[in-house]
């Protein structure tokens, strides 16, 4: 018996039907996962590095806001989603502040690089995330830790004078 036309394309059909459905799967594994990413990478806040902190804020006449935070941290990834990725809040802290982030590269190297380290001692940082505003001069006039969503973000940088 000699196999049909018909009997040799449900096969194909088959094979067609699982790649598809293969494909799709994967889709759906990567495209929210690539979402994220992209997401956390946009950041609105015009981040400066830490050498140029200092000169910067006396040149332009503003405070300096450092953002503490570390890969491994859940709560600073909200932050950056809820806080650093918004156009009101990230527009108010380029406006107001000279803005620093630093991460803490600690579990994943080992240690941090001098300067990194050297700021964390200034300001005893030992929790992520921790917000400092400072002078200048580097003088603490505000620090938070932890991060309690967007409001308590706002609060804090609406009255930097007073300790937290």
């Amino acid at each position: 018996m000699v196999p049909t036309d018909n009997q040799r394309s449900i096969p194909r059909v088959v094979l067609v039907v699982v790649a598809l459905i293969i494909i799709a799967r994967i889709a759906v594994e990567l495209i929210p996962k690539r979402q994220q990413q992209e997401h956390e990478g946009q950041s609105l806040v015009r981040w400066v590095p830490l050498a140029d902190a200092k000169p910067r804020a006396a040149l332009a006449h503003k405070m300096i806001l450092y953002e503490f935070s570390a890969a491994w941290c859940g709560p600073c990834r909200l932050m950056e989603r809820e806080v650093f990725a918004d156009e009101h809040l990230a527009s108010r802290i380029n406006m107001e502040f000279v803005p620093v982030h630093i991460v803490d590269r600690q579990a994943e190297d080992g240690a941090n690089p001098p300067d990194v380290e050297g700021v964390q001692r200034l300001y005893s940082v030992r929790a992520f995330p921790t917000l400092i505003v400072a002078d200048a001069n580097g003088s603490l006039i505000g620090r938070v830790e932890g991060y309690g969503g967007p409001s308590a973000f706002e609060h804090f940088i609406d009255a930097p004078r007073t300790s937290h």
